[in-house]
Parts: C-alpha cells; structure tokens; sequence
C-alpha cells in the first residue's frame, strides 16, 4: 500500500466514527484518537489534509455527518495545523451547515475550528475583537458564497 493509500485508508477509519454516540468504550475511543496521532506523526500534514477535505467532501453529505466530521477534526487537532486556503475550506462548513439552525451541535465546534485557524494566521484576534462571529466575516461570507455558486 502507497503512502496516499494508508492515508485514505486510515481516514476512512478514523471518520467512519459516531462523535456524539456516549456508549462507546474508552478504549475503543482511544484507538480512534491514536491512529489519528499516528497518522499525523507519519505523513505530511498537507497530504492528510486534501485526503481528509476530500473525505468530508465525499462522504458528509447531512449537516449530522458535517458536524460529526467537524467534531473529529477538532478533536484530532485539525484545527492546528496549517490550513491551505482557510477561508475556503471554512466556507465549505458554512456553507454545508446552517449553523443558526444546528446551533447546539455545530456552533462551538464551528467557531472553534474558525477562529483556531485564523487566529494563527493572524485574521482574527479575539483579544482586539472579543465578539468576533465567523459567520459574519466578510471573507467568511464570500466563501460561503462561491461554494453555493459551484
């Protein structure tokens, strides 16, 4: 198996995986997390993100498995890595999610990938704004935007 064969393969895993589902062992738990750490450990983090983007776009087709698929990302500690295109790839979530209407599921999970990412990037500062809202970003909006449009 080639390394973009492993990847896919272990993101298959890894995502094939009910977030919210509390009747699941810990252990069980664990080795969805460690293979997550493994892979990260082993390939490039750009790699391991088109194939997980990829599998978001694929396979996530209801705004459950969008949240679901977020939920994980976060918890695999996406949201710290280097995202290509940010706004992009934020905008696709948005964009698959109305987060006003899954406000419980989707919103902290949501603002907390957004504002991790950008803040590294320096496009936000929750400190210089305090109430800053993701889905009122302009730049936000206009990705939104060109995904409806696609």
């Amino acid at each position: 198996m080639d390394n973009k064969e492993h990847i896919q393969a272990e993101t298959n895993y890894i995502f094939n995986y009910n977030f919210s589902n509390n009747d699941i062992p810990e252990k069980v738990e664990e080795e969805y997390y460690d293979r997550a750490s493994a892979l990260l450990d082993e390939y490039s983090w750009n790699d391991i993100f088109n194939c997980w983007f990829d599998y978001l776009k694929a396979n996530c087709n209801t705004p459950e498995e969008v949240i679901n698929w977020a939920n994980l990302f976060y918890w695999y500690g996406g949201f710290e890595k280097p995202i290509p295109d940010p706004y992009e790839f934020l905008g696709y979530l948005y964009f698959k999610v109305d987060v006003a209407k899954y406000v419980d599921a989707a919103q902290t999970v949501f603002d907390g990938i957004a504002i991790g990412i950008l803040e590294k990037i320096g496009k936000v500062s929750l400190i210089d704004n305090p109430n800053y809202a993701p889905e009122n970003d302009p730049e936000m909006i206009a990705a939104v935007e060109r995904w409806k449009n696609r």
